[in-house]
């Protein structure tokens, strides 16, 4: 059974979700242009991590991806390389990889029309990520070129139950928590006012959000 957890306030949600949204376009994507048309200056650090008793403590801190422009969203692969996204010179994001062994990183996207970020491995092998329309209103999750599921516009998404369901961050107005049915399309919104963290477990049966 999946669970979701909202970390700090203890609340379990369990087959609590409110009534079924509509599939497909939905919602107001109000400031949606103005959120990605400007990104920050972000660098990317690797630093190693040990724990002390219930501790943890980061050493050796260095910066392996820095600008000018923004490279964010990094996503550890289980070779020890990781994804990130990084901005080119149209504006716009692609995908990279950054092998931890050698310092190289390797472009896996070139898009100069649209953007492609939120990059994390699919459950049965490939790279998912979320990729905008070319006029940059709609954001869908894809795997492999392809889009997953039709839900739109989403801005963050983790995969659940071995990649049956995918948790989204629905980007209406006041944003919201979906859980979609990967076959079906049939979605459900589980909460209002989410916040950008999702993160699920190492066995892919819960959930946790802010």
């Amino acid at each position: 059974m999946m669970r979701l957890l909202i970390p700090g306030l203890g609340l379990l949600l369990a087959a609590c979700a409110n009534e079924d949204a509509p599939s497909g376009d939905v919602g107001s994507t109000e400031g949606l242009a103005e959120e990605t048309a400007s990104l920050p200056d972000t660098d990317i650090y690797l630093a190693e991590l040990s724990v002390e008793g219930l501790a943890p403590a980061i050493s050796n801190l260095r910066s392996v991806v820095s600008g000018p422009g923004y490279a964010n969203q990094p996503n550890f692969l289980a070779d020890g390389a990781f994804l990130f996204t990084q901005e080119g010179a149209s504006g716009k994001t692609d995908l990279w990889r950054f092998d931890v062994a050698d310092g190289v990183a390797i472009r896996i996207t070139d898009s100069t029309e649209r953007s492609e970020y939120s990059p994390k491995p699919a459950p049965d092998g490939g790279i998912s990520y979320i990729q905008e329309s070319p006029d940059g209103q709609m954001t869908r999750v894809h795997r492999d070129g392809e889009a997953v599921i039709e839900f739109a516009p989403l801005g963050y998404y983790e995969w659940l139950d071995n990649g049956q369901k995918l948790a989204v961050f629905y980007r209406s107005e006041v944003a919201e928590l979906h859980l979609v049915d990967v076959a079906t399309g049939d979605n459900k919104m589980v909460i209002a006012g989410v916040g950008r963290t999702l993160q699920a477990s190492p066995d892919s049966t819960t959930l946790y959000f802010t």
